[in-house]
């Protein structure tokens, strides 16, 4: 039905919530020049249908792909290709805390849903590492290279006082290994929070509607 371009070129919000649609059928939608809000909400779609969605990277705001479990962190390079995008609701989905991370280039602009065991992971942020070192601990983990042994144990060993699975021992390679890692993983984290806590901020006007998994 959207094989028309002529018919349809002025679409920009597209309702297919409920309709099982397979993966081939998001060929038909990529042909929409305007479309700007599309809800692809339990329709059986998976990461090869995400795929197909990036030739509207440069139109789509709101992206709601929510109890689709066929979408994995496999989704990732391709959401992350969408532009423009500012809402994006992945309840329901199998993407994992490592597929959110993928999105945190989108920290400061996106809106974002996720599943309930991200929701769960991110309350316990305080027991995976110190959520807020201070100096001379490091925050990013492109100066962990440069520091002393002592340096890298020190910061390990502040981590360690909230979580005890962070290893201090090893040669400098591992502790730098170690802490450039667990770094990683914080600004990841922080960024998906940052997301989400922007979707449940009433202030963001359109930012509304469905905004909790649980």
């Amino acid at each position: 039905v959207f094989g028309s371009l002529d018919c349809f070129c002025c679409l920009s919000d597209l309702n297919l919530e409920g309709i099982p649609l397979s993966d081939d059928s998001i060929l038909y939608i990529h042909r929409l020049p305007g479309l700007s809000r599309l809800n692809l909400n339990c329709t059986g779609i998976s990461d090869v249908g995400i795929f197909y969605i990036v030739a509207l990277r440069r139109t789509v705001v709101t992206l709601s792909l929510r109890d689709n479990p066929g979408i994995t962190d496999d989704s990732g390079p391709a959401l992350s290709m969408l532009l423009h995008l500012k809402i994006l609701d992945l309840c329901g989905t199998n993407v994992t805390m490592a597929g959110m991370r993928r999105l945190g280039h989108f920290s400061s602009t996106l809106a974002l849903d996720i599943p309930y065991e991200c929701e769960a992971y991110l309350d316990t942020l305080h027991t995976q590492y110190l959520l807020s070192p201070l100096p001379p601990l490091i925050t990013q983990p492109d100066a962990a290279p440069v520091l002393e042994f002592s340096a890298l144990k020190r910061n390990l060993s502040a981590h360690a006082a909230y979580n005890p699975a962070v290893l201090t021992s090893g040669s400098k390679a591992v502790l730098c290994t170690r802490l450039t890692e667990l770094l990683e993983r914080r600004r990841g984290d922080l960024a998906v929070r940052e997301m989400v806590w922007r979707r449940r901020d009433p202030g963001n006007g359109e930012v509304s509607g469905q905004a909790s998994c649980g």
